[in-house]
């Protein structure tokens, strides 16, 4: 692997923090997505709960109904906008989930629980099961179930590459790739990544946090390490144009393709968990008990 050269800049006052409060009864704020309405819908694990925040900061709970009468609504952590215009999002319970703009649930079973989903190339939900597997899912329902990778590591954050394939994260030190057809490959990194998110840059790379690193791999497992000593926690990332956007333990950072990177505080000085790009075009971070939207301002 090719390690970058750190150019690191100080904290610009050019991109600043809005945050809005959310009411979270258990837990916190957890994965969040861009919706097909214009707002960002995120979601409240412990809670077993969707939430929906507009552009103005105006926020929307939606408590799961439980799959199987009689027992807890379960817990609820990955979320994406299917090609259909739905919210799915993964849960405990071995149902994939989904969500209407209009706040109508339905469940599909599954063979087992999961904990992250992202909408394919190929029109289809992507889930990594707890069991290790990764499933397809057609937005009608039909699962497509395919063998734990390999290596025999367990998949954590899964994403659409540049490529045409998904890729996924591990609890191991590794990166994987899967086609729609479910061919693994798997790559090793230099560096912890057990929960990290991954992304897709306009670079054609998919983007990986590691532990105090963002790192670049190609379609073909080429990797450049650039260090990121801010980075925090699990480590999530959102492209935004030329800018790899992270998380810090006061708020986001962002990083080009060249590895400069630049770190924005909160006005609260909590740390973000999550983050996307906004269907506003802005990043949205979401906080203990707040989401924020950077802007960029004087």
């Amino acid at each position: 692997m090719i390690l970058g050269i750190p150019h690191t800049e100080a904290a610009a006052s050019t991109v600043k923090a809005v945050e809005y409060p959310v009411s979270v009864s258990s837990g916190s704020i957890l994965v969040m997505t861009p919706g097909p309405d214009g707002a960002v819908w995120f979601t409240e694990k412990q809670a077993a709960t969707i939430g929906r925040i507009s552009a103005r900061g105006a926020v929307h709970l939606y408590p799961l109904p439980s799959p199987v009468p009689g027992y807890p609504s379960p817990q609820v952590i990955g979320i994406t906008t299917g090609s259909d215009g739905a919210l799915w999002f993964a849960s405990a319970a071995s149902y994939a989930g989904r969500l209407t703009t209009a706040g109508v649930f339905t469940w599909f079973p599954m063979p087992a629980g999961s904990t992250w989903v992202a909408s394919g190339p190929d029109g289809n939900l992507w889930f990594v099961e707890l069991t290790g597997h990764i499933a397809r899912v057609t937005t009608s329902g039909v699962v497509t179930e395919f063998p734990i990778p390999p290596s025999g590591n367990l998949p954590t954050a899964i994403v659409a590459g540049p490529d045409g394939a998904m890729w996924f994260s591990e609890n191991a030190q590794m990166i994987g790739r899967v086609t729609t057809a479910g061919v693994y490959t798997e790559y090793p990194l230099d560096h912890p990544s057990n929960t990290a998110c991954l992304a897709p840059g306009a670079d054609g790379k998919v983007w990986i946090a590691e532990d105090g690193y963002l790192a670049e791999v190609s379609s073909t497992g080429a990797m450049r390490d650039h260090p990121a000593p801010a980075i925090s926690g699990v480590g999530c990332i959102a492209a935004k144009g030329k800018l790899m956007w992270f998380t810090t333990a006061t708020g986001v950072g962002h990083m080009s393709f060249g590895g400069t990177y630049a770190t924005f505080t909160a006005p609260s000085g909590d740390g973000s968990y999550g983050l996307c790009l906004g269907p506003d075009g802005h990043i949205w971070s979401n906080e203990l008990t707040s989401i924020a939207r950077w802007v960029s301002g004087p």
